[in-house]
């Protein structure tokens, strides 16, 4: 357990404008469709270069293929890795995470269904995203409607997010592809001072036979709020006690003059990426019970409301065989806020 003081975190200190939700739109002609469980996927590259915690989207049901309007459904949103992308990765399990999930209940097609996911956080720049339209147990479910593409509808922007459109599968991430296809839906969004925190990317085992180890929000104060506790679990480490370091960092862009996510074989970790700069530090010591909760106790300061975050841990762990002797987990990332 890590109390992060308030010095090390000044060290980040930022005041963003606030900026109410709003949503990027595609269209709702439909004219072809596709029964669920399916997907639909596209490129999603966030321009601002504090985030976007997104909310929720609209979808264009087809009432037809399985349950009528009024049938309930499920949605889970998926991405890729950070700077990665839906083209090749359409039958690629492996590249995708979970990210958040909601249910509704159809309206008819052309209408918008406004689908309440669990909100995350997007970090700049692209990632693959794809929604997987889901029957859930006991209900009829809803087919999704989309829109064949011709390159002249496959684009859209504000000044926050871009899409660029897409592709259709018959299963989640397996079965026949189809492309393009334009997905019809809206994403919602705010890019102000919405707290929000969530997983990306992949980590790195280092030649560790335990494989990568994992960081994400903890179960309980998972979500990093003015004034509260902060907590990450770390996870898949060893039984042996090792030495830990959380990074944080605020860009997810570049790190001295050099592209991210970085290769890290000129520090001794072939193939590991490291997603954020090491603007700080802090060292922690795993005792060998698998797992550990790093704690931040965050100030109730107004000046860290909209703070971009992200965090990264690596581990100084004997069972590693790169000459570094460190593995490295994923990224996590989000802001603090309300």
């Amino acid at each position: 357990m890590n109390d992060l003081s308030v010095r090390l975190l000044a060290t980040f200190a930022l005041v963003l404008p606030a900026v109410a939700q709003t949503s990027l739109t595609t269209v709702y002609t439909a004219g072809n469709s596709l029964n669920s469980p399916g997907s639909v996927m596209w490129n999603a590259t966030v321009l601002n270069a504090n985030g976007l915690v997104v909310t929720g989207f609209d979808v264009n049901c087809e009432n037809t293929r399985n349950g009528p309007v009024g049938s309930v459904f499920q949605v889970d949103v998926y991405l890729t890795a950070l700077g990665g992308t839906y083209v090749g990765n359409e039958a690629n399990p492996a590249a995708w995470k979970l990210v958040a999930t909601g249910t509704s209940v159809s309206l008819a097609t052309g209408t918008p269904t406004f689908v309440d996911t669990s909100d995350f956080f997007l970090p700049s720049g692209q990632f693959g995203m794809a929604l997987n339209f889901v029957i859930p147990t006991g209900q009829l479910g809803t087919a999704y409607a989309y829109t064949n593409g011709n390159t002249t509808n496959q684009s859209f922007a504000d000044a926050h997010l871009q899409l660029d459109l897409g592709s259709a599968s018959s299963g989640v991430f397996t079965g026949a592809v189809y492309t393009p296809r334009v997905w019809n839906g809206a994403i919602y969004y705010e890019a102000g001072t919405q707290a929000a925190y969530g997983p990306y990317g992949t980590g790195c085992d280092g030649g560790s036979p335990l494989g990568a180890p994992t960081l994400r929000p903890n179960v309980t104060n998972g979500v990093p709020r003015l004034g509260g506790t902060f907590e990450q679990l770390i996870g898949n480490l060893g039984s042996v006690p090792d030495v830990g370091i959380m990074v944080f960092g605020q860009s997810f862009q570049t790190w001295a003059g050099l592209t991210l996510p970085l290769n890290l074989q000129m520090f001794g970790m072939p193939g590991c990426l490291a997603y954020i700069p090491p603007d700080a530090q802090t060292f922690f010591v795993h005792v060998g019970s698998g797992s550990e909760v790093f704690t931040a106790n965050l100030p109730n300061s107004p000046g860290f409301a909209g703070l971009v975050l992200g965090t990264q841990v690596f581990m100084l762990d004997p069972a590693t065989t790169n000459p570094l002797g460190a593995s490295i987990t994923n990224l996590c990332a989000g802001r603090i806020g309300t």
